[in-house]
């Protein structure tokens, strides 16, 4: 828990959106738990995946509304891609490339040096790893704040 703190505070998560992260990470824990072929034993890229996954989710909640969009950009693009990308090797990379045509909050805000440093320990070499980086990633947009309840699509699209 002490890293998602961390994340919430760098991502400048509102208390009401904190509640609702810590809530969906327990429901993570879970799934990860289950799915898991040696449950209580993580790999080292296992623990890499889950501190990424809760720095990206902080950062899908943030209070700054152009942060939430940047970062639903990020997750349409995980779920476009179709084959491992070849001009990235780790999620630092393809989170930088993915939003390589925006004003730079979302990047000031990954640019922490914790932050940084998570995000480049996930890593793939070939096209099996990247589609276990992309299963946690595309469940973790199942979970993401990007957008608010009583935000209509039209709305998010032109930055309201």
């Amino acid at each position: 828990l002490e890293s998602l703190e961390n994340a919430c505070v760098l991502s400048g998560v509102a208390p009401r959106s904190g509640r609702r992260l810590v809530n969906v990470f327990k429901l993570m824990k879970i799934i990860w738990y289950r799915r898991d072929q040696t449950p209580g034993v993580d790999t080292p890229h296992e623990v890499s995946m889950k501190d990424a996954c809760v720095w990206i989710l902080a950062l899908c909640a943030s209070n700054s509304r152009s942060v939430r969009k940047e970062m639903c950009k990020v997750l349409a693009k995980i779920e476009e891609t179709s084959s491992m990308p070849g001009d990235c090797g780790n999620l630092k990379d393809f989170i930088e490339k993915a939003l390589s045509q925006v004003d730079g909050t979302c990047l000031a805000k990954m640019n922490s040096e914790k932050c940084r440093g998570i995000l480049e320990e996930v890593k793939w070499k070939n096209n099996d790893e990247w589609n276990v980086v992309k299963n946690d990633l595309r469940l973790l947009r199942c979970f993401s704040f990007v957008g608010e309840y009583n935000e209509s699509e039209e709305d998010i699209h032109r930055g309201l």
